[in-house]
């Protein structure tokens, strides 16, 4: 059966009955660059300061600020794919593509991101003021997002969750979730669901790689989730969020 959906369908049948349980972090490495997307981007900050100050070389200043932005983003870029220890051969497009799928950016932010800049590598068009500066907002809120994401990452690399607080389970007494991300030179994302009915326990075992980008994405989507329902209230907002994208 496929992986996707026996996940999708687990979540979104269960996920309002279970709670955080445990959860555990690993350590993570960054590739050794001698210079990261926040320096691209005050440099870019500088650029447009020039700008600003209606300097009489403000279309140098203004190429200069969107080489800076383009840098930024493919530097963040590279660095989730190398903390991930996925494999960096992707087109900068198929890259989105994975970030979107995995949840992490947005389908219209990316749009609006990848809007501005094909129109500047292919038109060979310098931006308005204000269309550089909402390049500048765009790429300066992604590589906070990718930032985040490793963070939680970080702490949140297994996610345990279970249903053992809940009464109601019409089909179980109780249900357990795991996953978790191994970070190895061969990464991959493991699920475990255990069902409980009584004396009788079925367990369900769900193993994806990079292999299949578009697999791996949304298991990575479903962990960063799972890490999510420790702060969130109501997780009728996973399930109605699972529920339609189901319908795309």
């Amino acid at each position: 059966m496929n992986q996707i959906k026996t996940l999708q369908d687990f979540m979104i049948n269960y996920v309002e009955y279970l709670d955080g349980d445990s959860g555990s972090g690993t350590n993570l490495f960054y590739p050794s660059y001698e210079i990261y997307p926040r320096d691209f981007l005050k440099f870019a900050e500088i650029e447009l300061l020039q700008i600003n100050k209606k300097d009489s070389s403000e279309t140098i200043h203004t190429i200069n600020c969107i080489s800076h932005l383009k840098r930024a983003m493919d530097c963040q870029l590279d660095t989730f794919f190398y903390v991930l220890r996925i494999k960096n051969n992707l087109r900068v497009d198929k890259k989105l593509d994975f970030l979107k799928s995995a949840g992490i950016f947005s389908s219209s932010s990316l749009s609006r991101l990848n809007s501005i800049r094909n129109k500047i590598e292919h038109e060979y068009t310098i931006p308005k003021l204000y269309e550089l500066e909402v390049y500048f907002d765009l790429v300066t809120a992604f590589v906070s997002i990718l930032e985040t994401a490793i963070i939680q990452l970080t702490n949140f690399s297994e996610v345990f969750l279970t249903s053992r607080n809940y009464h109601n389970l019409k089909e179980y007494n109780e249900l357990n979730f795991n996953i978790k991300y191994f970070i190895k030179e061969k990464p991959k994302i493991v699920v475990e669901i255990n069902y409980y009915k009584d004396d009788f326990k079925r367990t369900e075992e769900l193993i994806s790689t990079p292999t299949d980008y578009v697999e791996f994405a949304y298991f990575l989507k479903i962990l960063f989730l799972s890490g999510k329902i420790y702060g969130i209230p109501n997780l009728n907002h996973i399930k109605e969020l699972l529920k339609f994208e189901q319908k795309l």
